[in-house]
C-alpha cells in the first residue's frame, strides 16, 4: 500500500513482464534488481518523491527485499516529471489487483497467490 498525501488521487497504470526490464526516462534500458520469475510495474501520474520545498515525500528505501512466496522485492524504478514509478518482484504463479482508496488517500497493490 502507498499512503498518499491529501488532493487529488493521482492516476495509476499498471503492467506486467516477465523479464524485469524496464525504461528510463531517458530510454535506457533497465533491470529490476530483485530477481524473480515476473514483475508488476506501477506509474502514478501525477505524483512526487519531493514536496515543492525540495523535502523527501517516500521515505522507504530504494530498494526492499522480501522473503515472501508472493513478492519478492519493491524497488524504485523511476520519478520524473510527475511520475513515481515501482517495480514488484513477484513469486510463482502471483496475482495481483491494484486499486485506489480515499480518506486517507492511498494506493493498494493487492498480491495473492
Amino acid at each position: 500500500m502507498l499512503d498518499l498525501s491529501e488532493g487529488a488521487l493521482p492516476e495509476v497504470s499498471s503492467w506486467t513482464n516477465t523479464t524485469g526490464a524496464y525504461d528510463t526516462p531517458a530510454d535506457m534500458p533497465q533491470y529490476v534488481t530483485i530477481r524473480s520469475t515476473s514483475y508488476l510495474f506501477l506509474k502514478l501520474f501525477i505524483a512526487h518523491f519531493y514536496d515543492s520545498a525540495g523535502n523527501p515525500t517516500y521515505m522507504s528505501p530504494d530498494v526492499q527485499p522480501f522473503n515472501l512466496p508472493a513478492i519478492k522485492g519493491v524497488q524504485v524504478v523511476g520519478g520524473f516529471e510527475g511520475r513515481a514509478e515501482f517495480a514488484l518482484s513477484l513469486g510463482p504463479s502471483t496475482r495481483y489487483s491494484v486499486f485506489t482508496l480515499t480518506q486517507p488517500n492511498r494506493v493498494v497493490i493487492d498480491v495473492y497467490r
